[in-house]
């Protein structure tokens, strides 16, 4: 059987103490994960809370200001409206990318897409 060196005296003798240090960073560490998740989660709650309002917002001022009738008697007039509804289109799209490039951090906090 071989003896310990003094360096592996010193080292057994000191595992303890190492040791508590090593559990009281795991806990701090802990601490400091559970307080940014906890912001990030607030501030992921805030940006849907934001997204449904944008959403809203749309479709609210395409309820009010989308033309809902075409006036066949001259197509000249027509222009306008096309405009008007490719414009809620494209806001259209420009949401529903909005919504996709939220989904990695829906999944992180458990939110259903």
């Amino acid at each position: 059987m071989t003896e310990l060196s003094e360096e592996d005296k010193a080292k057994l003798s000191s595992l303890e103490e190492e040791w508590n240090k090593f559990l009281k960073g795991m806990s701090e560490a802990h601490a400091i994960i559970q307080k940014c998740f906890g912001e990030h989660k607030a501030e992921m709650d805030s940006t849907i809370e934001d997204f449904k309002k944008e959403v809203l917002d749309n479709r609210n001022t395409f309820k009010h200001n989308a033309p809902f009738a075409v006036d066949k008697a001259n197509e000249n007039d027509n222009v306008k409206p096309l405009e008007r509804l490719t414009e809620f289109k494209m806001a259209c799209i420009e949401l529903r990318q909005k919504e996709e490039d939220m989904k990695p951090g829906l999944e992180i906090f458990e939110y259903e897409a």
